[in-house]
């Protein structure tokens, strides 16, 4: 049998990666080190469930809440599933993915991440594995270790008095198609914590001031039928994002090989469902964390 990569003499085996997720800090712009449970909600299609496939046997590949298979982990920051040996004929197409924190140190997401369709892309020259790895950001929850001397609130929003579920937040750039300055992800409570990046901080006037447009979405109320729901699962009503398929970017310095970050991906978009609640100019103070109550 011919080697794909190593001299004849050697013996090679290769395995394949399928898609990957790159847990990532959306607060600190940087990799997420802390342990989070990241389980496969639902393969398209199930048929062979590659999570089953590539689970060893432990305890703990299953989580005993919802009997979902875990996506294997690599590292710390990195989850992927590798193509199981033999490769299917009919590779999947998406799986739906939970991402959440026993601890609440980051707010909890629903993701479906596409598999790309070619087994082996660019096989002949170099296999593009970057363009599998999907970078996927993760925002503050109530437990998130905040640095001393960051900028930003702690806010609440409440409809009628009750608290909104999964509400969002962010700062928008100025110029649309640029990366909001800042994004926050609400919990199940109603709170979010949104951090305004240190860069932003330092432009404050000689009060220590300044001031940016906060700019709040909400989901749809939940049905009398979701709120059963909720009851066994409490992140039944969590948006399932969809992400792009993976684009490449020129960088001329590494070659054709890195994705473009996807807005999905990196959650700076609102969810299809959300519209925006309210729009405020909100006063922050460099250095200092206040809350801000958003009342609908």
């Amino acid at each position: 049998m011919t080697n794909a990569f190593l001299p004849s003499r050697y013996l090679e085996r290769v395995q394949r990666g399928a898609v990957a997720l790159q847990l990532w800090d959306g607060a600190r712009d940087a990799r997420l080190r802390d342990a989070l449970d990241v389980l496969i909600e639902h393969e398209h299609k199930l048929e062979p469930q590659w999570a089953r496939l590539e689970a060893p046997g432990r305890p703990d590949d299953v989580d005993p809440d919802h009997g979902w298979y875990r996506f294997p982990k690599r590292r710390t920051d990195l989850h992927a599933l590798l193509y199981p040996t033999p490769r299917p004929s009919k590779p999947k197409t998406s799986l739906e993915v939970r991402i959440f924190d026993r601890r609440w140190r980051y707010s909890p997401r629903r993701v479906d991440v596409p598999v790309p369709a070619d087994f082996d892309p660019d096989f002949e020259k170099r296999p593009r594995v970057r363009l599998r790895i999907r970078r996927t950001a993760l925002y503050p929850g109530p437990a998130y270790g905040v640095m001393s001397g960051s900028t930003g609130i702690r806010g609440r929003v409440t409809l009628g008095g009750v608290p909104v579920r999964w509400a969002r937040a962010r700062v928008a750039a100025a110029v649309d198609e640029d990366p909001p300055i800042a994004v926050a992800y609400g919990d199940d409570r109603g709170e979010f914590l949104l951090i305004v990046p240190g860069a932003r901080s330092t432009l404050s006037g000689s009060t220590g001031t300044f001031q940016l447009s906060v700019e709040v979405s909400t989901p749809p109320q939940p049905s009398a039928a979701m709120l059963k729901a909720i009851a066994r699962d409490p992140l039944a009503d969590l948006a399932m994002e969809p992400m792009d398929a993976a684009v490449e970017i020129h960088d001329p310095h590494h070659g054709p090989i890195f994705e473009r970050p996807d807005p999905k991906a990196m959650g700076w978009t609102w969810p299809a469902a959300y519209s925006v609640a309210e729009t405020r100019t909100v006063t922050f103070t460099a250095g200092t964390i206040h809350r801000e109550r958003f009342e609908l």
